[in-house]
């Protein structure tokens, strides 16, 4: 059996001899201590068979007897190994199609290894034997939703149910002020906030497919949102230019952490967030904090050392979320600026290890988690943001590295993340090749790190059987290779987009050479694209063809600020395709997106136009 028919590839997978008929005469027997509980997997299995083959299967209770016809069996055995609670095992004979766990969880992921094979194959389906179980144990993945894009509730339910059948089990959105807060409607107003009812329903969404949805709100830095605002100005740490290490950034950004009134508000946020949500983990965020220091707490950082500063802040937000009940998780790039500081946190925080390219040191730093007995993630990223069509080999080795040395070095999770920056212009099906690619190393490392990417894309993403867009998504997250230089977190197509004609004077740009091949390769993409007929893929098409689009507006600006190309009416060609790229973005934008952000994000592109005149 070809192995790419399944996504995570499982920890073990035997052949045996002969094929399973998928035929109308079957029954699922749920043999478990709460039925009614699991009859959601069997109902799982009736959708697809009756949606491929018209049949209807029917379900009963209890120990299967010996009587006529086939049997699919669902069940939990307490003396089952895998003896790991997230662990199953799937047997398939002629006759019969056992799945068993010692927990629901673990049958839940059975049942999901097998909707796969009767999803993806015909109505034989090969005998085998599955043991299966994961390396962690937890396999999350973080949206971000607080740079423009917020995501609708149907594309989040849509997102959800993809990433638990590739085993996902704990999900965040990235919250800086895209929260219905009831007492602070001035900072959300305008950007179609997530409300408390959705999260309910959501978090509800999640727990039946064995999913946490963990909440999660940044506490200290990236509240520029809500400090630009006269009622909260007060508590920023400055209001001034203060040094970042990608250059100077203009303030306000963090709370100023030695005032008492800071701590009394984020504790208010709390107040307001955390009874929607069921699962007792909280990422209270507290990444980036460079400007502390530079304002309000400048006399105390000098005192003690910003550092100290910092560490203090996060303490004082340990126990505010301890008291409402809840583990805090917290962003550990800080922290580990000065290792030693590690081991005055409570053993009970979670450190995120965030790290977004190929060669981020994650051996050193999970070595010093590791030392300090802190429980931590790894985080890499999509590689997606800053990025317009992706960056697929520094997505796939940032990954590798954070699952390989999280692996040997005791980590609790796998945590990838995917953020919007710069107004969030990647479209959703950019980032889904580092989503899959990472639930899949998350899950068993040595089976998967190596799997057919662009097939199991096609075929677990998609929903392309013919293979072509995995190919295409996977070949064009590498273009920017072909620019000959790399940035970090971003790539220089995006730049080339984003940045005015000015701006461009003294900065090093892609040869023109260069240029005019990745011009080539974006035609001969969209050509690829435009001849894919599949009606399932439609919507992933236009927004990959929209991708492009972008891709290649950026190569001709290029061009034309190296005029390398008969310039005569480039400006008005410009200008028209700039038209149609923005007419399209909009429309795409609201298939899966609310409205609020939408301006802020469409305005970066907007203000281009002033190039064409």
């Amino acid at each position: 059996m070809s192995r790419t028919l399944l996504a995570p590839l499982p920890r073990t997978i035997k052949d045996i001899q002969g094929y399973h008929l998928v035929d109308i005469d079957h029954t699922i027997f749920i043999e478990t201590p709460n039925p009614p509980a699991d009859y959601s997997q069997a109902e799982k299995i009736k959708e697809i068979v009756k949606k491929r083959w018209s049949i209807e299967w029917q379900v009963e209770v209890g120990r299967r007897e010996i009587t006529p016809g086939k049997s699919v069996i669902l069940r939990i055995a307490n003396n089952l190994n895998p003896v790991h609670p997230q662990g199953y095992h799937l047997e398939i004979t002629p006759d019969s199609c056992l799945i068993e766990s010692r927990t629901n969880t673990g049958l839940f992921y059975g049942v999901c290894t097998f909707a796969q094979l009767l999803t993806r194959l015909e109505n034989f389906i090969p005998c085998l034997e599955v043991n299966d179980w994961p390396d962690f144990e937890s396999r999350g993945v973080m949206l971000d939703i607080s740079r423009d894009k917020v995501y609708r509730q149907d594309t989040l339910f849509q997102i959800v149910d993809w990433l638990a059948s590739l085993k996902i089990n704990h999900i965040q959105l990235y919250m800086e002020h895209t929260f219905a807060y009831p007492s602070h409607p001035i900072v959300w107003q305008d950007s179609s906030p997530i409300t408390g009812e959705e999260i309910i329903l959501l978090d509800r969404f999640c727990r039946e497919r064995h999913i946490k949805l963990v909440p999660n709100q940044n506490s200290l830095g990236h509240l520029h949102r809500w400090l630009k605002h006269p009622k909260y100005a007060h508590l920023a740490e400055t209001h001034d230019v203060f040094s970042v290490p990608w250059g100077m950034k203009q303030g306000p950004f963090s709370l100023a952490p030695t005032l008492k009134e800071s701590k009394e508000f984020i504790s208010g946020l709390y107040d307001e967030l955390l009874p929607y949500f069921t699962c007792d983990e909280f990422n209270i965020g507290c990444d980036e904090t460079y400007d502390i220091g530079c304002g309000k707490s400048k006399l105390e950082a000098e005192r003690i050392g910003t550092e100290m500063v910092y560490l203090n802040y996060l303490l004082d937000l340990y126990q505010i979320v301890k008291q409402k009940g809840y583990t805090p998780q917290f962003w550990g790039d800080i922290i580990l600026k000065h290792p030693t500081l590690i081991s005055k946190l409570p053993k009970d925080m979670v450190a995120l290890l965030w790290g977004y390219e190929a060669e981020h040191p994650f051996e050193i730093e999970c070595k010093a988690f590791e030392r300090s007995g802190l429980p931590y993630y790894v985080c890499p990223g999509t590689s997606s943001w800053n990025s317009i069509l992706g960056r697929t080999s520094n997505c796939t080795k940032n990954i590798q590295q954070a699952v390989k040395h999280g692996l040997t070095h005791n980590a609790k999770g796998v945590l990838i993340t995917d953020w919007g920056d710069n107004g969030h212009w990647q479209t959703l099906p950019i980032s889904f090749l580092g989503l899959l690619y990472s639930a899949c190393c998350g899950w068993h490392f040595e089976a998967n790190s190596g799997i057919q990417l662009p097939e199991a894309l096609s075929v677990f993403g998609f929903n392309d059987s013919s293979g072509e867009l995995g190919k295409i998504a996977y070949e064009a997250g590498d273009l920017c290779l072909l620019s000959g230089y790399t940035l970090p977190n971003s790539s220089p197509l995006f730049w080339l987009l984003s940045k005015s004609f000015a701006e461009w004077r003294d900065e090093k740009i892609i040869s023109a050479d260069r240029l005019l091949s990745m011009l080539e390769k974006l035609d001969s993409f969209e050509e690829k694209l435009i001849s894919l007929k599949n009606p399932s893929t439609s919507l992933y098409i236009r927004e990959f063809l929209l991708s492009i689009s972008m891709a290649k507006h950026a190569c001709k600006r290029g061009c034309y600020i190296q005029d390398v190309t008969n310039n005569i009416g480039m400006l008005s060609q410009l200008k028209t395709e700039l038209c149609g790229i923005i007419d399209e973005y909009q429309a795409i934008w609201f298939i899966r997106n609310r409205p609020g952000g939408y301006k802020d994000s469409v305005n970066r592109l907007i203000k281009l136009f002033s190039d064409y005149y």
